[in-house]
């Protein structure tokens, strides 16, 4: 560490010249001579201070991104990191501080005296040497994170399995559209079940940058293939209304079916969610066991309707293929109804048994949108940008300081979490957009 007075006032610098292929120490000229030499080594030495400064923040910063990622595994190792890293930052800002310091006491000016020039340079050779450690120490603990990070990434390799597939199959269902269109078979219906797959990949994207979103993706990638086949089944139906209306009919007995029978779930799932967790945390799926039948109850209603007409000639395809459609509605609303219970109840099961893991993902993925800004717009990023993402730290501050609570609001607690990761995402594209738009 540099003493308090920097470098004391017998030591003198023997030589000024410094960096690879400099000439050797300078003979004495006179005090003109003598002190051009003594500028230009204070010069370099103090640019060479300032060049390890800024290896030093940059190394900070990947650091800090580093142990963040590959301490998403938790355990002694992520503990051993995150002490490793306050170490090296607690050098680095030691280091950055005598910096500040130096040129404040010692400015590098053409009117500064010769002796304090020999002293500066003195000062920034040793600002330089603990900047440098601080840089090793930096890029030690990122080492260390190689074989963590590792094994996150394989295990979100993983997690991001299902979108392939899901992206095949969303590709094809936009191919099968557009060539439908030319031959004007589309209908608001093949449009609706697009707009919901494009819409459900999106989401699968989203949830595929946490450890905790395996579960999220399938569902979501399963989405994004059901409305693509659902998609691909309207077209075909368009073509042939005649011969399938029937076979549709019997769909939607099979489906009516099968809603009806998870009927029992629901009410089982609400059961326990009144009887574990505070009523506002599932609230917007309280009347689930009410509606769901009622649900199911008018679809059976739409389906005999249909079957109705399909059996009194002229027979009617395209009225009985809407009554059939509008059970096909009632029947998802009710689906939706029925498994909003038992998804809640799952989503507050994994979220109160581990609320740390989705914690730390959350503050990783903000961090990787506040890393991204930095990266794409230097020292002078936009403002309204850095407030936003504050403003996501802060909420994700409160939401960590609520798990304190007596009985904690499982449900805000997730929500917020998924809203600041679904916003630090917006913001990473927004960034994206506005420098591909410069």
């Amino acid at each position: 560490m540099i003493s308090g007075g920097w470098l004391g006032h017998d030591e003198a610098v023997a030589s000024y010249p410094v960096g690879p292929g400099a000439p050797g120490a300078p003979g004495p000229r006179g005090r003109r001579a003598r002190r051009a030499a003594a500028h230009a080594a204070a010069l370099s030495v103090a640019g060479d201070a300032s060049s390890a400064l800024l290896a030093v923040q940059t190394a900070a910063s990947m650091a800090q991104v580093q142990v963040d990622f590959a301490a998403l595994e938790g355990g002694r190792e992520a503990q051993d990191l995150r002490q490793r890293l306050a170490q090296a930052q607690a050098l680095a800002a030691q280091a950055e501080d005598l910096l500040a310091r130096a040129r404040y006491e010692l400015p590098v000016l053409e009117e500064t005296p010769t002796p304090e020039l020999e002293r500066a340079i003195g000062a920034y050779r040793q600002v330089g040497q603990q900047l440098r450690a601080a840089d090793a120490a930096l890029r030690d603990v990122a080492q260390r994170c190689e074989r963590p990070a590792a094994r996150v990434e394989a295990r979100l390799a993983a997690v991001r399995a299902p979108l392939a597939p899901a992206r095949q199959q969303l590709d094809e269902a936009e191919t099968r559209r557009a060539a439908a269109a030319a031959a004007g078979l589309v209908d608001g219906r093949v449009d609706e079940l697009l707009g919901q797959a494009r819409t459900a990949y999106d989401q699968a994207r989203a949830a595929a940058v946490t450890l905790a979103g395996a579960a999220e993706v399938a569902r979501l990638a399963g989405v994004v293939t059901g409305d693509a086949h659902g998609l691909v089944g309207r077209l075909e139906l368009l073509r042939s209304l005649p011969e399938e209306v029937p076979h549709r009919l019997t769909a939607g007995r099979t489906r009516l079916e099968v809603v009806e029978g998870r009927l029992p779930a629901t009410e089982s799932a609400l059961s326990q969610l009144r009887r574990r967790y505070a009523a506002a945390a599932f609230a917007d799926v309280e009347g689930a066991d009410r509606s769901a039948p009622a649900l199911v109850q008018q679809a059976g209603d739409r389906l005999a309707q249909a079957r109705h007409v399909l059996a009194r000639p002229p027979v009617d395809h395209e009225a009985a293929l809407e009554l059939i459609e509008q059970a096909r509605a009632d029947l998802a609303r009710a689906d939706a109804a029925a498994r909003g219970p038992i998804d809640r109840l799952r989503a507050l099961d994994e979220i109160s048994a581990d609320p740390a893991t989705a914690l730390a993902a959350a503050r990783h993925r903000l961090r990787e949108a506040q890393r991204f800004l930095l990266q794409q717009q230097g020292s002078t990023p936009d403002a309204r940008m850095v407030q936003r993402l504050d403003t996501l730290a802060q909420r994700l501050d409160r939401a960590q300081g609520s798990l304190g609570a007596p009985h904690p609001d499982w449900w805000v607690f997730l929500s917020t979490l998924n809203a600041v990761s679904a916003d630090a995402s917006r913001v990473i594209g927004e960034v994206r957009a506005a420098s591909a738009h410069h």
